[in-house]
């Protein structure tokens, strides 16, 4: 938005002295436009694909749902390995650090598509370091004489190397967003 200033050069004496200000809008609509882009960004982060487990049939979603909150079942059981919800401190700080730089940059008129990325790959990494760590309890010596290690979340390797994000770029149902956000 910008304004200019014009002056107006009516010197008579009953109108005095006159100046028009003009107020130019035309880069206003380009900025709703791309204000538009931003928010019809979204990023989805975990095991997005519809992948199944070569060992256990399961999709890589629903056996990461079962580490992160454990499965009780008939003669076992499996703890609560919660990973992702320890990653999530950090992802929320990664989402707030760079989300100014992504307002900025449509304001600006520049891509923000470098920010929207970042956020992306740091929550992957969040999430990946999360698991480094290794400071849930410990797996059953069962488990590490069947495997071969005691690290968890790597039976396959499946899991941890289909954690993925993926960037959208349209526009969110209501129920999406809601979805979301909970």
């Amino acid at each position: 938005m910008a304004s200019k200033w014009k002056e107006v050069n009516n010197y008579g004496r009953s109108q005095g002295f006159q100046t028009k200000v003009c107020y130019d809008f035309t880069g206003l609509k380009s900025l709703v436009t791309r204000l538009h882009k931003v928010n019809n960004t979204h990023i989805k982060v975990g095991w997005i694909s519809r992948r199944k487990h070569k060992g256990s049939g399961f999709y890589l979603g629903q056996l990461a749902r079962m580490q992160e909150y454990g499965v009780i079942k008939d003669g076992g059981n499996i703890p609560a390995r919660p990973y992702f919800r320890q990653a999530l401190p950090k992802m929320w700080r990664v989402l707030k650090s760079n989300s100014k730089s992504v307002f900025i940059n449509a304001l600006q008129g520049s891509s923000s598509d470098s920010e929207i990325n970042k956020i992306g790959y740091e929550s992957k990494l969040a999430f990946h370091n999360s698991v480094m760590k290794q400071n849930m309890k410990r797996l059953a010596e069962y488990t590490i004489d069947r495997k071969g290690h005691a690290f968890q979340w790597d039976d396959t390797g499946e899991l941890l190397h289909n954690f993925e994000y993926k960037i959208f770029k349209s526009s969110m149902t209501k129920a999406e967003r809601q979805k979301a956000s909970s």
